[in-house]
């Protein structure tokens, strides 16, 4: 499917977080772009000041005339009887998930793929990366599923060699990717409702690995125009990284590169030295050079190291990373920490047993003297039937616990819905945790708690990747 094809494309899904950034940048591309969704929100909205016609429904009337019809894989998830992709099916029209489509776009472009994966930590990864390689010179183009801080946005839209993208393994999406340079922050099984166990899991990543591969390079770092990038792959350094590395990668031909905090690590993080008010930290034989971090996270710190393991393949000098480093801000609802009314604020979209420990375990690191209250809002059905005892133990470093009802998102009147509730979540947290809370219903009744209950220096914490962000609002 060539460009001189298409003209018109219509997505559906197009307030995902991910694929709002895409037609955006298929946009300055000079495609004309409509997009669909069931409700209108924030994301839609901006979308329709950038010039780009809303439906807030999904209706047969939305396709007419388009060239191309996009979903979201999470559209295709719910319903594969959705009214424009039966509209599209009867009118001919070519229809792909977005996932399908960019990477093949992207390289007919001739761009050069860096991609981040792992169930925690991809995006704020990518994105210091784009933040080095755009401090650098290089303009990258950056697609994430959160929004920068910095960049007030989910993209970056610049217009050299490179593209930075999360390397999502929903669907198995990052399939459809074959990047030149690809960084994995961790191997931990998640989307259980596409992968049956650990092991389906990691022969995904397996082939992901697989598709990574050179490509010409042009870039101004590089003297010799000619020279490839050479296909490199990014590990943080632990022991189920290890395991995958041995047992799935015997043959793999490209440079595996890791990093972390053990000593055998190619990359080994020292001197972590952490506040409040943000961290810094040293590489081992790396010329003493300090680098500043505005996160307080221990985690933060290793997403940077990554960051620059794989900048410095490319040439990008440490005064340069150690200064676009400093300046970065993070991303949206990754330990965004706000203050109201004597009460600290922490929005995370940890939703995974392991990201979720991690998180309260660095809040009680820095709060140790304060009560801590998580609230957490379950994400997906089929998440948490599976590893509900995992979630039931990964709340001990909070003093108490409020569970809200589960997002549904994508699995929204599908028959994963009878699987499980918070109900049963909460069930399984008592025995374990003393303080717990559930509150089914609307939001406001959460919030309305948290009003009656919280007390001056408290930190409530808001842990979940669906829309508890907003009951910010409601306190």
């Amino acid at each position: 499917m060539i460009r001189a094809q298409i003209h018109k494309i219509h997505f559906s899904g197009i307030g995902g977080s991910a694929a709002s950034g895409v037609a955006r940048y298929l946009k300055s591309q000079g495609f004309t772009i409509s997009g669909s969704d069931l409700v209108c929100t924030k994301i839609t909205r901006a979308l329709e000041k950038a010039g780009i016609k809303i439906a807030c429904n999904q209706r047969p009337e939305n396709v007419k005339n388009c060239d191309l019809l996009l979903l979201s894989a999470a559209v295709l998830y719910r319903d594969q009887h959705n009214p424009e992709i039966e509209q599209a099916k009867k009118s001919k029209i070519p229809i792909k998930t977005w996932q399908e489509f960019l990477p093949e776009y992207l390289e007919n472009q001739g761009k050069i793929g860096i991609m981040t994966a792992g169930a925690g930590g991809k995006g704020s990864t990518a994105s210091m990366i784009a933040e080095i390689m755009i401090k650098a010179g290089l303009d990258p183009l950056c697609l994430l599923g959160a929004e920068n801080i910095n960049w007030d946005a989910n993209f970056y839209l610049g217009r050299g060699d490179y593209y930075i993208m999360e390397a999502d393994e929903f669907n198995r999406n990052f399939l459809n990717y074959h990047p030149t340079l690809a960084l994995i922050t961790s191997m931990i099984y998640e989307h259980p409702e596409t992968y049956r166990n650990f092991q389906e899991y990691q022969t995904a990543f397996a082939e992901f690995v697989k598709n990574i591969k050179d490509r010409p390079r042009r870039d101004k770092l590089c003297q010799d125009m000619s020279r490839a990038v050479p296909a490199a792959m990014f590990a943080f350094y632990e022991p189920s990284m290890l395991n995958f590395i041995k047992n799935y990668l015997k043959n793999y031909p490209g440079k595996i590169f890791t990093y972390g905090e053990n000593l055998n690590a190619d990359l080994q993080l020292i001197d972590l030295e952490q506040t409040i008010a943000g961290l810094s930290f040293k590489i081992k034989n790396f010329n003493s050079q300090k680098f500043i971090l505005q996160s307080p996270c221990r985690y933060a710190a290793l997403n940077a190291l990554g960051a620059i393991a794989l900048t410095k393949q490319i040439g990008v000098k440490t005064k340069i990373i150690a200064q676009a480093l400093s300046e970065y801000q993070g991303l949206r609802r990754r330990f965004e920490i706000k203050e109201k009314k004597s009460i600290t604020l922490i929005f995370d979209y940890a939703h995974a047993p392991k990201t979720i420990q991690t998180t309260l375990s660095e809040a009680r690191r820095l709060f140790a003297k304060r009560r801590i209250i998580a609230v957490f809002q379950p994400h997906l059905y089929s998440r948490t039937f599976k590893f509900l005892e995992e979630f039931a133990k990964s709340f001990s470093s909070a003093d108490q616990v409020v569970l809200m009802d589960i997002f549904p998102s994508r699995e929204q009147g599908t028959d994963k819905e009878k699987l499980v509730s918070s109900k049963n979540l909460a069930e399984k947290l008592k025995i374990q945790h003393q303080q717990v809370k559930y509150l089914p219903g609307k939001m406001s009744r959460t919030a309305d708690y948290l009003k009656k209950n919280a007390r001056q220096q408290d930190v409530i914490i808001m842990l979940g990747a669906g829309d508890i962000c907003e009951i910010y609002n409601w306190l």
